[in-house]
């Protein structure tokens, strides 16, 4: 992972705490042009623009005629969104200066706080003028056209950046972005593909190319897309990431765990590595090595729901119900709007024996999503087998009348229908259901087992059985 430090020298580093000494000893500062634009310049790069603001004007009580003290100064109240006060500083120094391609730049910055991004955008194209820097100009230029939702002009920009610097990472990345916010993720692919036409060679454009495969689901394509950005640069740490998520859709989950754990041997321990890593090993039904890495994703970052969770799965398979319950709630403290954490959390609750409680966590579940098939089955089983049969009839009757799609709520209505004593109408939605999926049989005399030796039933289901139709 890249250290904004890393861009500087260890020299500009100690005339940053030398200059930080003096102010904070009160002392009297003079230091040569260099010197102050290497330290307004670090605090700009590390995100301190308060700093980079004071630095700036002590540098103009120093040199008060100096331009670029000047631009710098309009450059951190950009970044405090005060655009005001930046483009009283602009208009300055854009007279003493019309060639000067940052100026323009900055300026524009300070327009688009404004939400002016027409004149913003007129700024960039006289930058374009008098620069060399053609490349980073039109990834400004798109950007403001993101801003203003026309994705085709920027997708226009990104890609005439990428012809004066076919190695720019963000213009590949926009450009997949554009073609999303399009809604044409096949026609990213085809832009890619012609890029690797004509330079075969380019690491990102391989890279890009997974991503639009992967976006489409197509991760075969994907894999292989990110094999040749790894064959070329193989410390591309995100190639051996995304191949690895798209190994876990392809259930590799083996090479997934190899390629997670590259991506940390370049970039460093990451908590998303090891929460992946632990899927892949809850898949793989080894649960001790996916409470490992679970643990471990949650070490690093305490606040990442998805570890906590997988570490309730785990104790869940293992019929450890109290440990369960603990981490499911964890996840829950974390995101109580995932109606997945509510349904896990209501099943461990029932196996502990806690109804009310249950019940309550199945209604926060089917609330917050409406489509959690399997926890509108699992909550009327809790009703059917609490006393509550007519409740738990009505709850699917219901549910038909929602989403007459989910064949499992015939199924399921079918059984309650006759162990209630209500047997024409069970046999009568067993059959509805055969109608819309005979293969989903087998579930309905899984959860129903006692329902095989009902004669009629067997009967139903020969008269609908394939073979006889």
């Amino acid at each position: 992972m890249i250290d904004r430090n890393d861009f500087f020298s260890d020299d500009v580093r100690r005339a940053v705490e030398s200059f930080e000494k003096m102010l904070q000893n009160r002392e009297s500062i003079y230091l040569d042009e260099e010197t102050f634009e290497d330290i307004i310049e670090f605090y700009i790069a590390q995100g301190k623009p308060r700093k980079a603001l004071n630095a700036s004007q002590i540098a103009l009580e120093q040199s008060p005629f100096n331009i670029h003290f000047k631009l710098k100064k309009a450059q951190a109240h950009n970044l405090l969104d005060d655009a005001v006060s930046a483009l009283a500083i602009i208009e300055e120094i854009e007279l003493l200066e019309p060639t000067n391609p940052e100026i323009h730049i900055t300026k524009s910055d300070s327009l688009e706080i404004q939400e002016k991004f027409d004149e913003a955008i007129a700024c960039l194209y006289n930058a374009l003028e008098c620069t060399d820097e053609k490349s980073e100009v039109y990834m400004h230029l798109g950007f403001l056209y993101e801003d203003k939702q026309d994705f085709k002009r920027a997708l226009q920009m990104f890609t005439r950046s990428l012809e004066f610097d076919q190695h720019n990472e963000q213009a590949f990345f926009e450009i997949g972005l554009c073609y999303e916010a399009l809604g044409n993720n096949e026609e990213s692919t085809k832009f890619y593909e012609k890029f690797i036409d004509r330079h075969p060679y380019n690491a990102n454009a391989w890279y890009n190319l997974g991503i639009s495969f992967s976006k489409m689901q197509r991760y075969e394509k994907a894999e292989w897309a990110f094999d040749y950005a790894i064959i070329i640069d193989e410390n591309l740490s995100n190639a051996f990431f995304n191949k690895a998520n798209a190994q876990m859709h392809l259930s590799k989950y083996k090479e997934a765990i190899d390629n997670y754990l590259t991506t940390m041997e370049l970039d460093g321990p990451d908590a998303f590595c090891h929460c992946n890593i632990g899927e892949c090993y809850e898949q793989l039904e080894d649960f001790t090595e996916a409470r490992n890495h679970y643990k471990k994703a949650v070490q690093l970052l305490p606040q990442l729901d998805e570890a906590w969770y997988g570490l309730g799965i785990c104790y869940d398979n293992e019929d450890k119900m109290i440990e369960a319950q603990h981490y499911y709630k964890r996840a829950l403290d974390i995101d109580p709007m995932n109606g997945e954490y509510w349904f896990a959390y209501a099943d461990v609750l029932y196996s502990l024996g806690l109804i009310d409680e249950c019940e309550k966590a199945f209604d926060q579940a089917t609330t917050l999503n409406p489509n959690l098939h399997e926890a509108w089955l699992d909550w009327s089983a809790v009703k059917f087998d609490n006393g509550e049969q007519e409740s738990a009839i009505t709850m699917l009757l219901d549910r038909i009348e929602e989403d007459y799609t989910v064949t499992q709520f015939y199924y399921r209505a079918a059984g309650y229908l006759y162990k209630n004593g209500m047997v024409k109408e069970g046999i009568a939605f067993f059959e509805r259901a055969l109608l819309r999926n005979f293969d989903e049989h087998t579930a309905f005399f899984d959860f129903f087992p006692e329902l095989l030796q009902v004669q009629k039933f067997l009967e139903v289901l020969d008269t609908h059985h394939p073979r006889n139709n």
